[in-house]
């Protein structure tokens, strides 16, 4: 391992209860809203209530990422494409993207090539 390793959870009992191991992407999403570090955020939301299936969801109401905590097992959603096709490569406000580290390769290389602004992007890797 290279580097610092950190421990961290969400203050708020709420968010911690309903996100993945102490909800700590899920506040840092939220507080990224609140303090309009981002205009928006994208998440994988789970789809029918099954943990097995998500849904990719453009969120900028810092209220409804409470609705997006949790870890989803198996969701294949492809980010990057959606970055890309629907979403303007981001070229036009800023965003927060929690992804995996299959997704961040795949923004970084459409980044290299111009079709994202990656200026405009925080990567949240989750595994």
């Amino acid at each position: 391992m290279k580097g610092d390793t950190y421990l961290a959870w969400s203050s708020d009992e709420k968010i911690r209860k309903k996100g993945e191991s102490g909800g700590a992407v899920t506040a840092l999403l939220k507080v990224a809203l609140e303090m309009k570090i981002v205009d928006a955020v994208l998440v994988v939301k789970m789809r029918n209530r099954s943990r097995y299936d998500g849904v990719l969801s453009l969120i900028t109401d810092p209220n409804e990422v409470l609705q997006s905590g949790g870890a989803l097992h198996f969701a294949s959603v492809n980010v990057a494409r959606a970055l890309k096709e629907y979403l303007s490569g981001a070229k036009d406000f800023r965003m927060a993207v929690t992804c995996k580290p299959c997704d961040c390769r795949a923004i970084i290389e459409l980044a290299k090539r111009g079709q994202i602004n990656i200026d405009h992007l925080i990567l949240i890797g989750l595994n």
